[in-house]
């Protein structure tokens, strides 16, 4: 159990000198208990409120003054590596781990923050051996989580799956194994395992709708396109932050499921209620038949070359998708599958799925 009580009163103007919003950090510490009654635990959750809000530095200033009364306290260096870690301040969240491991080289807990500062720099055997000397101490599922996550990083994908598995059995309602190891099946073309872990996911979130979106482009990837099409519909029912390719992909599954009927009424509604004219609204038109293939490669380009490249990604995918689905064209199909993958926009669906297309990925 943390104990950060100090025998001495806490210097609280000190501590607040620097902190922009005032009035609500003494509300915070009022509500936590106030000056009189345990100081240090209402400090603590003002620095987890400044933390939240992105106040960096003042959370630093709290952090330190309790290090100033306990500075031989583990658990207090580790909370603020903690801070130091979610700024991206990478060194100095290292140093801080270090020096709680310092005091107690069994601190499980420091030894997972060190892993995900080295996973955070890219120095993925770094990160494994500090998540496998955490488990050596406490078999913990974050630690196996950070772990999967390292073994993924180097492409040692069964020992990651084995790791993600590890943590999803001890702790069924942790999200991250779940999500890292339903990408890795996807990533590396394993649409059924992808499926099957989307599916468990949310039947204990069915509320995470961007997890319910990537289960639809599972299932997309998978050629299964009537399954994609009801998973997206139903989110269509729903105020989403991906709508315009969201409907863009529901409208190609359903075209490819061959209910091009449903897919016209969703476009029609759509050019209905489009109300601006910023990509991608430049395909729906083409889907409508108000521009040309031609126009919509037009309208891709754009000041910025990295953005040309992008949207000419999506148009030469969804130009195939259009060929192969409704004008059942695949050797025009083809060539605009084989365009999208020449813009070499690897972190892009449009991308990924233009490869699929073309038979060079997927189970």
């Amino acid at each position: 159990c943390l104990s950060i009580e100090s025998k001495e009163a806490i210097d609280f103007d000190f501590i607040f000198r620097d902190v922009r919003n005032r009035k609500e950090v003494y509300a915070a510490l009022v509500e936590a208990g106030g000056k009189a009654a345990q100081p240090g635990k209402a400090l603590l959750t003002v620095a987890q409120i400044l933390s939240d809000q992105e106040e960096t530095d003042s959370a630093l200033v709290i952090y330190d003054e309790l290090l100033q009364r306990l500075p031989d306290n583990p658990a207090l260096h580790t909370l603020r590596g903690n801070l130091l870690l979610r700024a991206h301040r990478l060194d100095e969240a290292r140093r801080a781990y270090e020096k709680a491991l310092e005091l107690d080289p069994t601190f499980a807990w420091a030894l997972r923050g060190l892993g995900w500062t080295a996973f955070q720099a890219r120095n993925f055997e770094a990160a494994e051996a500090a998540f496998q000397k955490a488990l050596e101490i406490k078999n913990d599922p974050v630690a196996w989580n950070g772990l999967g996550e390292a073994l993924r990083s180097q492409g040692r994908y069964e020992e990651a799956r084995f790791a993600y598995l590890q943590a999803i059995g001890q702790a069924p309602d942790f999200r991250p194994p779940y999500l890292n190891l339903a990408r890795m099946n996807r990533d590396q073309g394993y649409f059924v395992e992808a499926i099957e872990t989307y599916e468990a996911y949310l039947d204990r979130y069915p509320a995470d709708l961007e997890a319910r979106f990537q289960l639809g482009l599972a299932y997309f990837y998978a050629q299964r396109h009537r399954e994609a099409a009801r998973t997206w519909q139903k989110l269509l029912e729903i105020e989403h932050p991906r709508e315009d390719y969201l409907e863009i992909f529901t409208y190609f599954a359903l075209q490819y499921s061959g209910e091009s009927e449903a897919a016209e009424r969703l476009l029609r509604k759509k050019l209905e209620a489009l109300n601006h004219s910023d990509w991608p609204a430049s395909v729906f038109a083409f889907l409508g038949r108000r521009i040309s293939e031609e126009e919509l490669v037009a309208a891709a380009r754009d000041a910025d070359e990295r953005k040309t490249l992008e949207n000419l990604c999506e148009a030469y995918y969804y130009l195939g998708a259009w060929y192969r689905s409704v004008r059942q064209d695949p050797k025009t199909a083809r060539r605009y599958f084989e365009l999208a993958v020449e813009t070499k926009v690897t972190d892009f669906i449009e991308y990924r799925l233009a490869r699929i297309a073309l038979g060079l990925e997927g189970e």
